[in-house]
């Protein structure tokens, strides 16, 4: 071999070594936490057209055999003439695909009456799907619930529809959850005593298993709690002794995240918070308005707290994030005072929070026009691994809100939300380790 095949060869070498290198690098760039799973979908995203003129996407679940349930409202319904929106539900399998064991063709959709508007899903441990917001002809609480096949379960409700009223006026659901009983809790807001779009409180039901109201909760099924202005339950979770916690916005102004705890019965827990109410205020960044849309308990019996928190004069919103400890108290071990912003560029809104099992905390919302997702560590730091120095915004051609977040049993990130580009709901699913 000549010094000049020696010399070409060592230049080949040293190329193949920089190659493998380059390739290592993008493989552990893809592979980062908050990457797009390129198994899910299309490069990791999913868009659901319903069909129809308007439609938005509302929640997003993971049901127990793995599929990614997606719910939210179509104006594309079996029965125009009845009038109304009507609730939608798609099922995705692991890889995205529409499920088509689940209504024929994955999506199923249900019309309640002239004032639908689904807010929530979530899914029972033996795979039935649960579905609430508002319906009927004034606008009552509803909760559908659909078999593992995407149709309606004659043995709920009146023919797999339970509508309910809570309080002397209208209600509207927002959120919901199942407890290991089987109980259905359901919460969101209900006419006060002044009967006027000004004041609204509280509303919780608990369900039997079979839709009915369950009058071991607070004697009749239903009940209400102010805190003194026009306030919203938009989320709820239900600890392993079986006290209900709920998060949402309100106070005087209407314009704070609050917090309470029920007892088993409905009775509020006068140990959480201030006589079993929080409320909870970003003052170190001028008394800003802020309210809760989500809400996840730690292992521990902490709370994590979701939702938006207004800064620069209330003139932008960031991602505001709360912990409260047990006893209702903020958890000054998290972002040094139990709260925490995280902002993007150009504003943000809460929507999604699950805590992963090491104890650090995955967020969603939007961003301007994007849907947005960050991790927290457990004391409420950026977790740089994660994205892009914590953050990762996903972008679906259109304007995108929502970004409801749910964790899959294999470790992935599910964010879902709407878009005004063509599809109705759209998802995606991010790497978590």
């Amino acid at each position: 071999m000549t010094r000049g095949d020696t010399r070409l060869g060592r230049l080949a070498i040293a190329g193949a070594v920089a190659a493998c290198a380059l390739v290592a690098w993008c493989a552990g760039a893809l592979a980062r936490p908050g990457a797009l799973d390129g198994s899910f979908g299309k490069h990791g995203k999913v868009a659901v057209d319903f069909g129809g003129s308007d439609g938005f996407g509302a929640d997003v679940a993971v049901a127990p055999d793995g599929d990614v349930i997606l719910a939210g409202e179509t104006s594309n319904v079996p029965n125009p003439a009845d009038q109304g929106e009507g609730y939608a539900v798609a099922a995705l399998d692991a890889t995205g695909s529409l499920d088509n064991s689940f209504s024929g063709d994955g999506r199923a959709v249900v019309q309640v009456g002239p004032k639908a508007q689904p807010e929530a899903v979530a899914v029972q441990p033996d795979g039935k799907v649960l579905v609430a917001g508002a319906g009927g002809s004034t606008r009552q609480m509803t909760v559908i619930r659909l078999t593992k096949d995407g149709n309606l379960d004659d043995s709920f409700g009146t023919g797999g529809i339970a509508s309910f009223n809570v309080g002397i006026g209208g209600s509207y659901a927002f959120d919901l959850t199942v407890q290991k009983d089987g109980k259905i809790v359901v919460v969101g807001k209900a006419s006060g005593p002044e009967q006027g779009v000004e004041h609204t409180d509280l509303g919780i039901a608990r369900l039997n298993p079979d839709g009915t109201l369950d009058d071991t909760f607070s004697d009749d099924g239903v009940t209400t709690l102010s805190f003194g202005g026009v306030d919203y339950a938009r989320a709820v979770a239900v600890t392993p002794h079986g006290k209900i916690v709920i998060a949402g916005q309100g106070g005087s102004n209407g314009s704070q995240m609050i917090a309470t705890r029920l007892l088993p019965d409905g009775a509020i827990d006068r140990h959480f918070g201030s006589k079993g109410r929080v409320t909870v205020r970003f003052r170190k960044h001028g008394d800003a308005s802020s309210g809760a849309f989500a809400l996840a308990l730690q292992k521990n019996g902490d709370a994590v707290l979701e939702g938006y928190a207004g800064v620069a004069g209330d003139s932008v919103n960031e991602i505001g994030v709360a912990r409260l400890l047990a006893n209702g108290r903020l958890d000054h071990s998290f972002g040094g005072d139990g709260r925490q912003l995280v902002g993007f560029p150009g504003g943000a809104e809460g929507h999604g929070v699950a805590v992963e099992k090491d104890g650090r905390i995955d967020v969603g919302g939007f961003a301007t026009d994007d849907l947005a997702v960050a991790r927290l560590q457990a004391n409420g730091s950026p977790d740089h691994a994660f994205g892009s120095r914590g953050k990762k915004t996903l972008d679906f051609g259109g304007t995108e809100s929502g970004g409801e977040l749910a964790l899959s049993a294999g470790g992935r990130i599910v964010v879902a939300g709407e878009t005004t580009k063509g599809s109705n709901f759209v998802g995606a699913e991010l790497k978590s380790r």
